[in-house]
């Protein structure tokens, strides 16, 4: 039937009122004209049956009554009715007793019917559970999925269908479960096409038919828009067109939305392309959504009893979909204005309008938008913004300042778009921005405030997103990776591990990202990081983890351990070594008492030996022993740092020159002894003869590790430090080297590589004591097979008087006594009664008188009742009762002119807290009865020449 039919065949409205209810087509939708109050419908000029413009009246008191149709726009509008519900392909079977009035819950997506579903979601958990949900049933139904999701939501979505008890793994093996980048899937070098996009998901869904699969299933994470807001008009046009495309393939397909992403506009959008809509707690369905096809059409339409009853039905239906936007309209917190097509005057808003500007409903309607705008400049850009809105039909997304009804200004955030391409003016969606732009304020300054203390520090401070990428990395992190400035950012976290970590590294974050599972503390990590050059340097890590709009971020700070874990080492080392001390210090103590004692008894036997006696060979070779124990006790009394220095200034120079001849003599011919000095003086503060014994004792080692021809090359210069306060010795070798396993041993006591019985072990530790005492430090390099070399560095001498207390001088050996001269009385006291009575025995052959006491009590009480008087005391430092200084102190209450030679196995070094300095003389076992001897003369009547009383 013509059009022309149709219209002869109808009666009622006719004339103006048919022309202006005549409808028209733009752009393959059906859009119904009519006046704001009301709306009947004809076709082809003919009159619509009666009452049903009636049956169509709007409310005049409503949002969208007021507005009339042209408020839907291009969004939604009134669209011929099917006459029943169909589900293109429902997400589940559709319950029977389910109906358009029955609710739904929004937790069971399984009631939800219809193939193109929108999610509006407010939380990243109700984006999880829907899309768990809608894939997992796809899986169990045997439909090919394909998802386009967020990077790394795929890890999550396996996880969480792991949790819903649905093994993903041989699906996507199979080819079933597809997952891809959301962004990379809809957009090409940064746009979105219409054209493209549906050929890409045409594609698909053919595939997936072609492959056997009953349907596919799409899944789409449509965050990626609000990063191309450009393109989000020509995804609304693309969603429409999907509809038919579903329809065809017998396919559904999920798209989410973060609703804080969308504008009003935008989530009205949302409701008009989709057939169910999940918003927070409520299921929106929209059985009336119009396919392309359904819109294009231009087929005769019937003007039968049934085609009345369709349009009557149509306008009931209407009205529910626009009571609907209504409520969904007076639900968002933006301001709404919808303003004429001049920009100028406002034609409708809604109750966030009112709370937002201050204004009643009936002021704002009808009042000029510059009233709100902070100056004539803002709102003439407005109107110009309007302008373009209107001619290009495309929404602007920009700020303006506006003015509230008490004067104050705010700012705010507008997206403009098109009400009706017929000229029915443009809705602003307003936010207001003020807690926003605070909060950038804020985070600005609170983001400067942070760079300033993050480029201020030594540490590495690094921030890494989810997916493992540097996201920032301040000056030091660049510097202790050895990059320049920039290059760390959109680097992978993991190239800064370890290759043998970084498998282990990769697994870990991917466990935690999925399951939440640590196994590590992660406020402090001791782990080694590659530099860029492939190096590796231990790190101490700590990273904190938080969340920025819904993405996931980690911050931390690196910092380099290699000095912390080298000065530890050294303490461990001192440490160690002080102990080690400790109990050589007592040993050598006791050694030393039973060394004087065997010195001593042996001293008298061979005084009264005859001169022919063959038993002065066998007593020589005991004291030859008991000068070998004495340096050995000496080489204990090193690793404490006791020992009494000789000190003086030496030159490292001419000593070891002076050394060659005697190295030549005691290395091995084969082996070459080079001297290669720098022109000195070289001077150092020191004791010459340890010195040489260290030269000596590292020399030896040297030409121990030559095997058959080789090279000792020792030579002193300048140690290269900027302020020429430092000299250092080197003794270097062509040996065999030193294993590394060994290196961090060499220098500990009683540790040696060579053969048993060929080395105590003493000789480098006792050489570092006496370096380390001259104020140096000692250094070992070592290559197997190349060679090793020793430095000695010892800072320049200054000059200034010798350190260390004064110790007796030694005598030379003689067998005959030596006289005391005029008679004397000397008091022994000494806890040991063997030892005091060979020192009684030597005394008494020298002419003295002597009284010996066991401890200090004792020795009081013989001084206080000997009657002839007390010349001197020999007392050891350490023993029973008051000490050698509080003993002195008592004896001089009676007498102040009694003199004290004090004696300990303990060196006086060790003892330099405890000696007095009113004493003579210190004497350190072991020493001779001659010694001794010497030492008390000395004392009880001083040589015109001697030193200085000591300190």
């Amino acid at each position: 039937m013509s059009h022309e039919g149709c219209a002869e065949s109808r009666t009622g409205l006719e004339g103006e009122q048919a022309t202006r209810l005549r409808p028209r087509f733009t752009s393959g939708r059906q859009h119904l004209q009519g006046t704001p109050a009301s709306l009947s419908i004809t076709r082809g000029g003919g009159a619509a049956p009666d009452g049903i413009a009636e049956r169509y009246d709007t409310d005049p008191g409503s949002t969208l009554g007021r507005m009339g149709p042209r408020w839907l726009g291009t969004k939604l509008v009134a669209k011929p009715r099917l006459r029943e519900f169909q589900t293109v392909r429902s997400l589940t079977s559709w319950p029977a007793y389910a109906t358009m009035d029955q609710p739904i819950s929004p937790s069971r997506l399984s009631d939800v019917p219809g193939g193109h579903v929108c999610c509006l979601y407010e939380t990243d958990e109700d984006r999880r559970r829907t899309l768990t949900h809608f894939v997992s049933e796809g899986l169990a139904r045997g439909e090919r999925v394909v998802c386009a999701l967020a990077t790394g939501d795929d890890r999550l979505l396996v996880g969480d269908l792991g949790n819903a008890g649905v093994d993903a793994a041989p699906m996507i093996e199979s080819g079933q479960l597809v997952m891809i980048e959301s962004e990379t899937a809809y957009t090409r070098n940064g746009s979105f096409q219409v054209l493209e996009g549906l050929g890409r998901i045409e594609a698909l869904l053919k595939e997936g038919s072609e492959e056997g699969y009953p349907a596919v299933r799409t899944v789409g994470d449509l965050r990626w828009l609000s990063r191309v807001p450009d393109a989000q008009e020509a995804f609304f046009e693309y969603e429409s067109e999907v509809n038919s495309l579903l329809s065809h393939y017998g396919s559904s397909a999920l798209c989410m939305h973060r609703r804080s992403d969308l504008s009003t506009g935008a989530q009205l959008r949302c409701l008009s392309v989709h057939s169910v809509t999940l918003v927070g707690d409520e299921v929106i369905r929209n059985p009336y959504v119009m396919t392309p096809d359904q819109g294009r059409r231009r087929e005769p339409i019937d003007t039968s009893l049934e085609w009345r009853r369709q349009v009557a039905d149509e306008i009931e239906e209407t009205k529910r979909v626009r009571d609907l936007l209504q409520k969904v309209l007076e639900s968002v917190e933006a301001a709404v204005l919808v303003v004429d097509r001049e920009g100028r005057a406002i034609t409708e808003c809604n109750a966030a309008a009112e709370a937002m500007f201050g204004y009643p409903r009936e002021e704002l309607i009808g009042m000029e938008t510059r009233s709100l705008h902070v100056d004539e400049t803002n709102w003439k850009e407005f109107g110009v913004v309007s302008g373009r809105v209107l001619d290009a039909g495309v929404p602007y997304h920009g700020d303006f300042r506006m003015r509230r009804s008490d004067g104050s200004t705010f700012p705010t955030r507008h997206v403009v778009t098109l009400l009706d391409p017929g000229g029915g003016g443009v809705v602003s969606t307003v936010r207001d921005m003020s807690d926003e732009v605070e909060a950038r304020r804020r985070g600005s300054e609170s983001s400067a405030r942070f760079g300033a203390i993050a480029e201020s520090i030594s540490d590495a401070v690094l921030t890494v997103d989810a997916g493992n990428r540097i996201v920032y990395a301040n000056s030091a992190a660049h510097r202790m990776m050895g990059v320049e400035d920039g290059t760390l950012s959109g680097r992978s976290m993991t190239d800064m591990m370890p290759e043998d970590l970084q498998d282990r590294h990769r697994v870990g974050m991917n466990r935690y990202l999925q399951t939440g599972e640590k196994r590590m503390d992660w406020s402090r990590v001791l782990m080694p990081v590659r530099r860029a050059d492939g190096t590796t340097f231990d790190a101490e890590i700590s990273f904190g983890e938080y969340m920025i709009r819904g993405e996931r971020f980690f911050t931390g700070v690196i910092r380099d351990s290699t000095e912390r874990l080298r000065l530890e080492s050294e303490l461990r080392q001192s440490q160690k070594m002080e102990a080690v001390g400790r109990l050589a210090s007592g040993v050598a103590h006791d050694f030393n008492n039973l060394l004087t004692l065997i010195r001593g008894s042996s001293e008298l036997i061979r005084m009264d030996l005859p001169e022919d006696s063959p038993l002065h060979d066998e007593v020589t070779g005991v004291l030859d022993g008991v000068e070998r124990a004495s340096a050995l006790t000496r080489q204990l009394l090193v690793l404490s740092r006791s020992q009494v220095l000789d000190e003086r200034i030496v030159d490292l120079t001419e000593l070891v020159a002076g050394m060659k001849p005697l190295l030549k003599r005691v290395v091995p011919s084969r082996i070459k002894v080079v001297v290669d000095s720098d022109p000195g003086p070289f001077r150092v503060r020191g004791d010459p003869n340890e010195l040489h014994r260290v030269v000596l004792n590292l020399a030896m080692n040297a030409a121990d590790a030559i095997e058959g021809n080789g090279t000792i090359r020792l030579a002193v210069s300048t140690a290269g430090d900027p302020g020429g306060k430092l000299v250092q010795l080197e003794v270097a070798d062509t040996g065999s080297g030193i294993p590394p396993e060994a290196m961090e041993q060499i220098f500990d006591p009683f540790f040696t590589t060579k053969p048993e019985g060929r080395g105590t072990g003493l000789g480098l530790s006792s050489a570092q004591g006496i370096v380390k005492q001259m104020g140096g430090q000692i250094y070992v390099e070592s290559t197997v097979g190349v060679g090793t070399t020793f430095r000695m560095v010892l800072p320049v001498a200054e000059p200034g008087p010798s350190k260390g207390p004064v110790a007796a001088p030694k005598v030379a050996d003689r067998r005959d006594a030596i006289d005391a001269g005029p008679l004397r009385t000397v008091l022994v006291v000494e806890d040991d009664p063997t030892l005091a009575r060979v020192l009684v025995r030597s005394l008494e052959r020298a002419g003295f008188r002597v009284l010996s006491a066991s401890n200090g009590e004792e020795a009081v009480e013989r001084a206080e009742a000997d009657q002839i008087g007390i010349d001197l005391v020999l007392s050891d430092v350490v023993m029973p009762g008051p000490r050698g200084p509080e003993l002195l102190r008592r004896l001089r209450l009676n007498d102040p002119n009694v003199k004290m030679v004090m004696m300990s196995g303990h060196s006086s070094g060790e003892l330099a807290g405890q000696l007095d300095g009113d004493i003579e003389a210190f004497l350190a076992k072991p020493f001779s009865p001659r010694e001794m001897v010497e030492a008390i003369r000395d004392a009880l009547d001083p040589p015109t020449s001697s030193a200085r009383p000591p300190d």
